[in-house]
């Protein structure tokens, strides 16, 4: 083949190449602008019902992982104390997440007078050790963007970083991406009809107690072990700097909006509670030095009956129910 032919050959190539993107591209832009109007509504998400949460007024929302989300019943303490909360917990979500939803609740209009932070010493892990996916990326594409904050958190908790450059820049390649998470004739026909009026979560103001026990017998002697040998390693024991800035933001950004900020470490069923003091020394050093009250419940009374607890970490319906109750008595007799 000559030159010659391979040149024009060449050109026909980039002439395609062109009229693809010149095609694409905006078909490509507005079907990104369609996703992110409607991926909102996708409300079996728990994020995606914190983020439906507008101009609402809340006396205390509790934030975390599972441990708060599945461990406090906002009902009960509602019933109790004759207040309004929510909790905003999401499960095996890691001090980034909290920080970037607690951000947008506040842009929402949402004021809260006391935020309840459920803190736990996995928490200051590096989030892919200690979490099986510890941020829920696809709940905020539509987010990308929108301020320098947000698109900071998913900078730093979207390894590789080149990830998210392609996400911020090319149009539609983040839902591509979730496409099982985001099949394209669920977000055309049903988001916006996928529950009832009221939602699932809006029952429980956001927890959700969990029911039974999930161990056996056998499960629960191994993992016990497990968690004792895992309590006392030097990685389970380190502090990542990151992971401890990120909880001192969170109590800066609530006090910036005038909120009152507690800490508290739910019960945890003996023996999982083991070598406690050690994992949670620096939680005490953190508030102290940010004058935060911590209440340590780790080895509340509760702990001792394995009847109240769904896994060594998670309490069931009754637990949650029992530890909620101890829990709101300590914040009003400490009033």
């Amino acid at each position: 083949m000559s030159k010659a032919q391979q040149l024009k050959d060449f050109s026909k190539f980039l002439k395609k190449v062109t009229l693809f993107i010149v095609v694409s591209f905006p078909l490509l832009y507005l079907a990104d602008i369609f996703y992110s109007s409607r991926v909102v509504n996708k409300l079996d998400e728990k994020p995606m019902w914190i983020l439906s949460k507008k101009n609402q007024k809340y006396d205390y929302a509790i934030l975390g992982s599972s441990r708060a989300f599945n461990n406090f019943s906002v009902d009960d303490a509602d019933s109790l104390m004759h207040t309004k909360g929510i909790n905003l917990g999401v499960s095996a979500s890691a001090f980034p997440q909290n920080l970037l939803c607690l951000d947008q609740f506040y842009r929402n209009g949402n004021s809260i007078k006391t935020l309840i932070v459920q803190v736990d010493a996995k928490g200051f892990q590096p989030p892919s050790i200690a979490y099986t996916y510890p941020f829920y990326d696809f709940c905020y594409f539509h987010l990308l963007g929108k301020s320098e904050f947000t698109d900071s958190i998913f900078k730093a908790n979207t390894p590789p970083t080149l990830k998210y450059y392609f996400r911020r820049t090319m149009p539609f390649f983040k839902y591509a991406e979730f496409n099982n998470k985001y099949p394209a004739f669920h977000v055309a026909t049903r988001f916006n009809y996928m529950f009832e009026k009221k939602n699932g979560f809006d029952y429980g103001s956001g927890s959700k107690l969990l029911t039974g026990n999930q161990d056996t017998e056998e499960q629960y002697l191994k993992s016990s072990k497990e968690h004792l040998a895992l309590n006392t390693q030097k990685d389970t024991l380190a502090v990542e700097p990151e992971m401890k800035n990120t909880l001192i933001k969170i109590v800066s950004l609530a006090r910036g909006h005038n909120t009152k900020v507690i800490f508290f470490t739910s019960p945890m069923l003996s023996p999982f509670n083991d070598n406690a003091e050690e994992l949670y020394k620096h939680v005490d050093k953190i508030a102290e030095a940010n004058n935060v009250t911590y209440f340590k419940m780790m080895k509340d009374s509760v702990s001792e009956f394995r009847t109240l607890f769904y896994d060594g970490g998670h309490l069931n319906k009754e637990g949650a129910k029992a530890f909620t109750l101890r829990f709101c008595r300590k914040i009003i007799s400490n009033k």
